[in-house]
């Protein structure tokens, strides 16, 4: 409370010393507008009118980058009513200064693509989303190489999306390629686990029961590499997922008990054995029966200019 009584007085004094359309009485109004924010008053104009105000300011004084922080602050403020259509407005106007004040082809552009396609899925236009991820996919494969980290980043969005809206042929062709990419990656994550684990749900909803065990046992291998403990919850949902069709034990050299041994013995050597993901995705694409490196020539199309 003492905090917005003092920006407010601020406020008031740079309006008058220095007028309303002053950088600083932006910059004051921009701070009001996220103070409001963080303290949870989103649905009346505590927050979006300082918000409004400022981006105003911020405009005509010319700077980008205050400009797109004001815009990401009002994306907050939205994202929190769950406004998407507004969302999609400001995601929008994001990229149209990241464009201007980069190129199109830069790396925050890509960014800005990925946002903008991940908030239209959100409000269920697909087809928009589609178009604003294979933005995103050009800009990034011209800057990094189709192989690269970055790329098969946005390759698993476009999967997520398929499968999102039962497309699953399609999906699974984008997760094949994710995977190949990933197969020379020595560090495992997240999204990898996460790949692994939407393949095998596709591998179950087209009937191919074995291989969602093998693409969940991955998964689960993953997830220990990254220094998950057996009962966390994301273990727990795989496990529940290959005990509904029947668990299997020892499709690969790589199982459990070998993951228990990694963690008895450090942090450290389970860092030097993550190396193995690149070899499980490998032996992946034999027991899948996937021929890892046609998959590329097919979404690799994405990614040549228009």
């Amino acid at each position: 409370m003492k905090l917005r009584l003092v920006l407010n007085r601020a406020l008031t004094i740079r309006q008058e010393k220095l007028g309303r359309m002053d950088s600083a009485v932006g910059d004051t109004l921009n701070t009001i507008g996220f103070l409001q924010l963080k303290m949870g008053n989103i649905n009346g104009r505590d927050a979006l009118d300082p918000l409004m105000e400022a981006l105003e300011i911020r405009r005509s004084v010319g700077n980008k980058g205050k400009v797109v922080s004001t815009l990401q602050n009002i994306l907050s403020l939205y994202k929190k009513r769950k406004d998407y259509e507004s969302c999609i407005e400001v995601n929008s106007d994001i990229l149209v200064v990241r464009q201007d004040d980069f190129g199109p082809a830069h790396e925050r552009v890509a960014e800005a693509w990925i946002n903008l396609g991940s908030v239209q899925a959100s409000a269920g236009k697909f087809v928009e989303a589609r178009a604003s991820y294979e933005e995103a996919l050009r800009v990034r494969s011209r800057n990094h190489g189709y192989q690269h980290r970055l790329v098969a980043q946005v390759i698993f969005k476009i999967g997520s999306l398929s499968s999102r809206q039962g497309q699953f042929d399609d999906a699974k062709k984008f997760f094949e390629e994710y995977l190949r990419i990933r197969a020379e990656d020595s560090d495992p994550d997240e999204e990898m686990a996460r790949a692994l684990t939407l393949m095998g749900d596709l591998q179950k909803e087209t009937g191919a029961k074995s291989m969602a065990q093998i693409n969940w046992m991955s998964a689960i291998e993953t997830y220990q590499q990254l220094g998950y403990e057996d009962d966390h919850k994301k273990i727990i949902r795989l496990q529940e997922r290959q005990k509904s069709l029947g668990h299997m034990i020892g499709l690969f050299g790589f199982g459990r008990r070998e993951s228990f041994a990694r963690r008895e013995s450090g942090d450290a050597s389970r860092r030097k054995s993550s190396g193995s993901v690149a070899d499980n995705l490998s032996v992946l694409g034999l027991k899948l029966g996937i021929d890892l490196d046609d998959n590329a020539s097919a979404v690799s199309k994405l990614t040549m200019p228009m």
